[in-house]
């Protein structure tokens, strides 16, 4: 007699995706302001979610936490970038990923969103989050390249 039954495979579903670190071809979904909960701190974060639809994979989601200092931290290299800074360079990426121009509209103070000029200092989390959300909707569906690095969790992420 047999040990093998052809039925046992049924309802068998692939398990989930596991993205390796690398560089990937994706789209671009969405920016736009999210609130996270950890369970573990029984604590809410703002975040800028990032959104993109990886080939092959399916819709990655990256979360840019809101920094909570400005202040910039020694080392025996000199000093390094504070949390603000190193928010907006990645938002700087992504929008000069997206188009260049958006980049040099903030270089020249030339922001324009529904017809009025908008202010690029001075800015809350939530409005610059907003503001980059409005200036990066027309370039749903742009294709980007998207760099994945190991983290420590072992999963791949957007580097820090």
């Amino acid at each position: 007699m047999g040990m093998f039954d052809l039925s046992a495979t049924t309802g068998v579903k692939e398990s989930g995706k596991f993205l390796q670190p690398g560089i990937y071809n994706a789209k671009f979904v969405s920016v736009e302001l999210s609130d996270l909960h950890s369970q573990n701190k029984n604590q809410d974060y703002k975040t800028m979610k990032l959104t993109l639809d990886i080939d092959g994979y399916g819709e990655f989601t990256h979360n840019f936490f809101e920094p909570t200092s400005s202040e910039r931290s020694a080392n025996t290299y000199g000093e390094n970038p504070s949390q603000v800074e190193h928010f907006l360079i990645a938002v700087r990426q992504i929008v000069d990923a997206l188009d260049p121009k958006i980049g040099e509209d903030m270089d020249n103070d030339n922001i324009i969103v529904n017809g009025k000029h908008v202010k690029k200092d001075g800015l809350s989390f939530d409005q610059l989050v907003k503001l980059i959300s409005i200036l990066t909707k027309p370039y749903e569906g742009t294709e980007v390249e998207i760099k994945l690095v190991p983290q420590s969790n072992g999963f791949a992420a957007i580097p820090g």
